[in-house]
C-alpha cells in the first residue's frame, strides 16, 4: 500500500505552523501546504505516475473485458429468423425494453446483423443487442416495432438539433 509523511514546522517570522502533506500511492504523488492550498504533483514523478496509470489502464481493460464475456450470450442466428431489437434509450419504466419483431437479412462479420422491420426499412445491428422472438401464436401481446434508422442517420439528426 501507499506511504503518508507528514512534515510540521513553524515559521520564524509569524510563528504560523506549516503543515506540508507527502502522500505516496500506486497512482500518484499528492503534496499540500497550507499556505498555498493547492494540489500537485513533484515534476518529478510525472513519468513514474503516467507508466503506473498506464498499467491500471490495462489492467482495468482486462477485467472488464473478462466481466464482459462472462456475462455475454452469444447466440447464432440465420437468414430468416425473426428477432427482437433491444431499444436503446427506454424513457419510462412502463415502455418496451424490446421492439421488433424484424427479420434477419444478412449474417455479417463478426457478429453483426442486417435486420430488416415489415416496412422494408434496415439496419446493421450487433448480435448481442438482439434476442430470438418466440410467436406462440397468440396476439396476446403486440410488441411495438419502430422504424429503423442507421447510426448514420441518429448522427446526422442529433446534429441538426
Amino acid at each position: 500500500m501507499g506511504q503518508t509523511h507528514v512534515e510540521e514546522y513553524a515559521c520564524n517570522k509569524n510563528n504560523e505552523k506549516q503543515i506540508q502533506w507527502v502522500h505516496r500511492s500506486r497512482n500518484a504523488v499528492w503534496i499540500r501546504s497550507d499556505h498555498s492550498n493547492k494540489l500537485g504533483v513533484k515534476r518529478q514523478h510525472i513519468p513514474e505516475i503516467r507508466a503506473i496509470g498506464a498499467k491500471n489502464n490495462l489492467e482495468a481493460k482486462r477485467k472488464d473485458k473478462v466481466k464482459y464475456d462472462r456475462n455475454v450470450r452469444v447466440e447464432e442466428f440465420m437468414v430468416g429468423d425473426e428477432v427482437l431489437k433491444h431499444v436503446d434509450k427506454v424513457k419510462s419504466k412502463f415502455e418496451p425494453w424490446w421492439e421488433g419483431p424484424y427479420i434477419i437479412v444478412h449474417k455479417a462479420k463478426n457478429g453483426a446483423y442486417l435486420i430488416q422491420d415489415s416496412s422494408g426499412n434496415r439496419d446493421l445491428i450487433n448480435g448481442d443487442r438482439l434476442k430470438r422472438y418466440k410467436n406462440s401464436g397468440k396476439d396476446e401481446f403486440q410488441v411495438e416495432s419502430k422504424k429503423l434508422r442507421s447510426g448514420l442517420q441518429n448522427l446526422r439528426e442529433n446534429r441538426e438539433n
